[in-house]
């Protein structure tokens, strides 16, 4: 199992207000969303997930966008971010990240 945690004091200088609304890029470059939100483990205080408010393209490839309710969050696990600077970086690709959000919202395992 991987475990998709990281623990609050390896992002050295950073709040968690900083990241929200930053934006989020695959390892090849392309805007996948902003930060909303976060979610922490209580017990352990570490950060387990960004959710994520997905950008126009991703919101409408899978069906996110509601016509009232607005568009619906993503979560990602942070095991699969690679650097936070002005943006955050992932370390997957476009594809990859695409393999991801089918798991998520359709239940697909290939």
């Amino acid at each position: 199992m991987v475990d998709d945690r990281i623990s609050i004091s390896k992002v050295v200088g950073l709040r968690v207000s900083d990241i929200y609304g930053m934006y989020v890029l695959t390892s090849d470059g392309e805007n996948v969303g902003e930060v909303l939100d976060v979610l922490i483990d209580i017990n352990s205080w570490i950060l387990m997930k960004l959710i994520l408010k997905p950008s126009p393209k991703v919101a409408k490839e899978f069906g996110l966008k509601k016509r009232f309710r607005g568009v619906k969050p993503i979560e990602i696990g942070v095991d699969v971010v690679k650097s936070v600077q002005d943006v955050i970086m992932l370390s997957v690709s476009s594809n990859e990240f695409r393999r991801m959000l089918k798991r998520q919202f359709l239940g697909e395992t290939s």
